[in-house]
C-alpha cells in the first residue's frame, strides 16, 4: 500500500468516525487493533498539543468564558474540517483562526488575535531565507506581516489578562523575525507604517524620512541598502 493509502485508510480512525477493528481488518493486519489505537490517540493529542501552542493566548480567552471542554470541541471540529494535510504538525493550524472566528459563543475579537498568533509563529519557525541579507537594494524582510484590525488584540495579547476585553479601535501590528531570529510584535507610528505598507506594496522609494528608514533597518523589518547608500558604502 502507499503511504498516502494507509494515511487515507488511517484518517477515519484519527477523526474518530472508524473504530481500530474495523481499520485493522482493512489493512490486513491481524491483532493491530490495540496498537492503532493508540497510534490515534497520539495523533489527536499532538496535533491539539500544536494548537495549544501556537494559539496559547487563544486558548486562554476561549477558556475563561466558556470552558476547557468547549475548546477541546472545537480543536476536534476543526480537524474534522480540515483534516490534516502536512506532515509538520503546526502547519495543519493554519485555517484554525478562520475556523474559531466563527463559532458560536467566541468573541468578536477572537480571529483577530489568532491571526495574530499564527503570524508570530510563522515568523519564529519560517526557514531562513537567503533573500533577507544584507546585500541588495532596500527591502521589507520576507517574513514582515501587517495585520490590520479592529481591537488592540496586541497590547491584550502582552498584558496576559485573559477575562479581561482587548480595547476596541483601529489597530495596525507588524509581525517580523529580527536578526537575532526572534519573532517580534510591535505597534508602528503612523510613518513606519506607511513606510512597511509601501515597501510591501513594491512602491519606489523613497518611503519615508531617513531617520523613519534607519529604524526599520535597526529592527530588522527592512533588509538591503537604501538607494544612493550602497554606492556612498563602497566608496568609504
Amino acid at each position: 500500500m502507499r503511504l498516502a493509502g494507509l494515511f487515507s485508510t488511517l484518517q477515519p480512525l484519527i477523526e474518530g468516525t472508524a473504530d481500530a477493528a474495523t481499520v485493522a481488518k482493512s489493512l490486513a493486519i491481524e491483532g493491530a487493533a490495540e496498537g492503532l489505537q493508540v497510534y490515534a490517540e497520539m495523533c489527536r493529542k499532538l496535533r491539539r498539543d500544536a494548537i495549544d501552542v501556537i494559539h496559547a493566548g487563544t486558548r486562554e480567552a476561549v477558556m475563561v468564558r466558556v470552558g476547557e471542554a468547549r475548546w477541546a470541541a472545537w480543536v476536534e471540529a476543526y480537524f474534522h474540517e480540515r483534516p490534516a494535510q502536512s506532515f509538520e504538525l503546526n502547519e495543519n493550524a493554519a485555517g484554525f483562526g478562520e475556523f474559531v472566528a466563527r463559532q458560536a459563543g467566541s468573541p468578536a475579537w477572537l480571529g483577530e488575535l489568532a491571526a495574530l498568533e499564527w503570524a508570530t509563529w510563522r515568523a519564529e519557525s519560517g526557514p531562513d531565507d537567503p533573500r533577507d541579507s544584507a546585500e541588495g537594494p532596500l527591502r521589507a524582510a520576507r517574513s514582515v506581516v501587517v495585520l490590520r484590525g479592529s481591537w488592540d488584540v496586541a497590547a491584550w495579547l502582552g498584558e496576559e489578562a485573559w477575562a479581561a476585553e482587548p480595547v476596541r479601535g483601529e489597530t495596525a501590528t507588524v509581525v517580523w523575525r529580527d536578526g537575532e531570529l526572534d519573532a517580534c510584535r510591535a505597534t508602528p507610528i503612523d510613518e513606519e507604517l506607511a513606510a512597511i505598507e509601501a515597501a510591501l506594496a513594491g512602491a519606489p522609494e523613497p518611503w519615508g524620512a531617513d531617520e523613519v528608514v534607519e529604524d526599520l533597518l535597526a529592527a530588522g523589518i527592512f533588509v538591503g541598502a537604501r538607494s544612493g547608500h550602497a554606492h556612498e558604502d563602497m566608496s568609504r
